[in-house]
């Protein structure tokens, strides 16, 4: 080889004449190869690799304690990784998970934008208060079912072990990045995932892999021109929604506060609202817990009412743990109205062991295309793709808060309406209609 590369050198200097390669036939061919391995895109920036094994081998690290490097995008740039992802098995999200922020965790100008899960989930960063809202909408997937047995997640689970991971992060000028994660499984299975969404296009991007219950094995990384300049079509016409919720409470002695939320430039389409709760119980009203199309508001006869008698949700022990007591699931389509009166019962361990009210897409909480438009918790605080915390009011006082929110009254009022700057469009809304209790968005 050393001579092959010799006789390149020499090939072009002043009075030589050219001359073929005397080596193995199948040597140039094995060049070939290695080039084209190797993009060929006359911009490329190979990046070291300075942690090739991330995370521990017996997929032991627990979330937030094992990260791969950090690897910068310029604006305009595309980040290529490569690596070999080993998960625990027992969750879906025990592989990797992608990190897009504004600069290393330890800077003290620290943002995430967004991060990413490998299994079609994620959650907006602390950017989202400059207005770079993570979108779960946008993110995709193509995961199959391979073994036909109605569950996608047992087959997803087989196919990320020991799988080669492609993830491209694209940083368009225009100020969106478009995440491209390509699965190779060692069972032969290929899957996709994808996301987008706005960033700055001038700052740089910072991203970085995260263990959870699993370790990576990195390939290759590298920094190529972005692939498209990319900017989404937004319709002329589009119609968008604001939701306007006010909780007021009342104590066991009769201290009244006031909560509320707004968001606004929620999608098309369905809506639909329960509530739950933390550590407590709830006690419903049920001639006072009740939903219509927004329409319907001055038809009595087109409200549904979720409950027949006074219910219990919740263990009255107050034991009731994290997502396993909900009211019972009420939507509509278009604009609706939904209304909640109850006695609020706490453990008063946390501020949390209260009451919360969700406010989703509409779909089953067990489909693939449910979504949390967001989630308030009765103590000034939440979650959600349309969630900001600059939007919530109240005259809580915090030194009393537990004690006051234990045997409390709740009655709660959400609105979800065509905002105001879309009046023009109200007649191109989607028909306000509201589903039947236990009825979910299809």
């Amino acid at each position: 080889m050393c001579a092959v590369v010799l006789a390149f050198s020499l090939v072009g200097c002043d009075q030589l004449d050219s001359f073929s390669i005397d080596s193995p036939s199948d040597l140039l061919n094995k060049i070939d190869s290695i080039a084209a391995s190797k993009p060929n895109t006359g911009d490329t920036i190979y990046v070291t690799i300075n942690t090739a094994i991330v995370g521990n081998e017996d997929n032991s690290s627990a979330w937030l304690t094992a990260f791969s490097d950090y690897f910068t995008i310029p604006s305009n740039k595309l980040l290529h990784m490569e690596f070999i992802n080993y998960g625990s098995g027992v969750n879906n999200w025990n592989n990797w998970n992608l990190c897009v922020a504004n600069a290393k965790r330890d800077a003290a100008s620290y943002s995430e934008y967004f991060v990413l899960r490998s299994d079609a989930y994620g959650w907006g960063g602390t950017m989202s208060s400059q207005g770079y809202l993570f979108d779960a909408s946008k993110i995709t997937n193509d995961f199959p079912d391979t073994d036909a047995d109605g569950d996608i997640w047992n087959d997803f689970r087989n196919t990320m072990q020991g799988a080669h991971v492609t993830i491209e992060i694209d940083h368009a000028s225009t100020g969106y990045v478009l995440v491209t994660a390509t699965i190779v499984g060692t069972n032969g299975t290929t899957m996709t995932e994808t996301y987008q969404q706005k960033v700055s296009g001038v700052e740089d991007l910072v991203s970085s892999l995260i263990c959870d219950g699993s370790h990576f094995l990195m390939k290759k990384v590298y920094l190529i021109p972005s692939k498209v300049i990319y900017e989404p079509e937004t319709p002329v016409e589009k119609v968008t929604y604001r939701a306007d919720m006010t909780a007021t409470i009342t104590t066991a002695t009769n201290q009244v506060y006031n909560y509320t939320y707004f968001a606004k430039g929620l999608p098309e389409g369905g809506f639909g609202s329960f509530l739950l709760t933390d550590g407590g119980h709830m006690v419903m009203n049920p001639t006072e817990t009740y939903y219509c199309a927004l329409a319907d508001t001055t038809n009595a006869a087109a409200w549904f009412y979720p409950y027949s008698a006074t219910t219990t949700v919740g263990a009255v022990d107050n034991s009731t743990p994290w997502w396993s007591a909900f009211t019972n699931y009420v939507a509509a389509t278009g604009e609706g109205y939904f209304h909640y009166k109850f006695v609020n019962y706490s453990n008063k361990a946390n501020n949390w062991n209260n009451w919360l009210i969700a406010l989703t897409n509409g779909q089953s909480r067990s489909s693939l295309n449910y979504k949390e438009y967001f989630i308030l918790r009765a103590d000034n605080f939440g979650w959600g793709t349309y969630y900001l915390g600059a939007n919530l009011t109240n005259n809580f006082n915090f030194d009393n808060f537990k004690t006051d929110m234990d045997g409390a009254t709740i009655v709660i009022s959400l609105k979800v309406s065509v905002e105001a700057s879309k009046a023009a469009n109200v007649n191109k809304a989607l028909k306000s209609k509201a589903l039947k209790p236990g009825e979910t968005i299809k």
